[in-house]
């Protein structure tokens, strides 16, 4: 479909590119993919130990009985008690702390110097403390709730980002089936349009995952 705006005497000169640059690119990435992983694993496994399963537990603590949201003095006492516990444990290991609870923190922080009670912003503090913690446990592999459990949590928002990631991925993947099939059959122009097009779907799926995260 895209050949017609291209010059025929132009297609040698493109297949040659295409074959020589294509396979060195899948290579970079490849190889990419393959050192930058022991490194990200070893920050989500820090991530996990020093901030994530401790501010869980924590917030499991504090909060456990329900009440403390309708007794204003009960949740004074308990949140400006938690509030240090989690703002020594961000102090520690800040670096290690997704941008988005720190935000969160910030909104319960402000609530704290205003002798104010929001429980708007405490509960999207928990919200996302379980939400890291669980995904946490996912990517490192240690036990835990099924992924329809885990997106039966989900807020309304994360689940339409989710859904869209997942629709995103599975076009990717039929670009991805697609583009080999052009190339084995010599449509080298539509190949690269193909795999243009592929590119653009897996790089709209990261921003949606990257948002996702912050």
């Amino acid at each position: 479909m895209f050949t017609n705006a291209i010059p025929k005497n132009l297609y040698p000169l493109l297949s040659d590119y295409a074959k020589i640059l294509i396979p060195s690119f899948i290579t970079y990435l490849v190889t990419r993919y393959s050192l930058n992983r022991p490194h990200k694993y070893a920050i989500r496994e820090k991530q996990f130990t020093l901030v994530y399963l401790p501010l869980h537990r924590l917030t499991k603590q504090t909060f456990s009985d329900n009440n403390y949201k309708k007794n204003i003095s009960v949740y004074m006492k308990n949140i400006s008690v938690y509030m240090k516990k989690v703002d020594r444990l961000i102090y520690k290991n800040y670096q290690f702390v997704f941008p988005k609870t720190l935000k969160l923190f910030e909104y319960l922080k402000e609530d704290i110097k205003k002798g104010q009670r929001n429980i708007y912003h405490l509960s999207n503090f928990e919200y996302q403390i379980e939400s890291d913690y669980e995904k946490l446990k996912r990517e490192l592999g240690y036990p835990t709730n099924s992924f329809l459990d885990f997106f039966k949590r989900l807020n309304f928002i994360d689940k339409v980002l989710y859904t869209l990631l997942l629709l995103l991925t599975v076009l990717g993947i039929y670009c991805l089936v697609d583009s080999i099939r052009l190339f084995l059959n010599g449509n080298i122009i539509d190949f690269i349009f193909s795999l243009v097009m592929e590119c653009l779907i897996f790089f709209i799926a990261y921003i949606f995952s990257y948002s996702m995260r912050h």
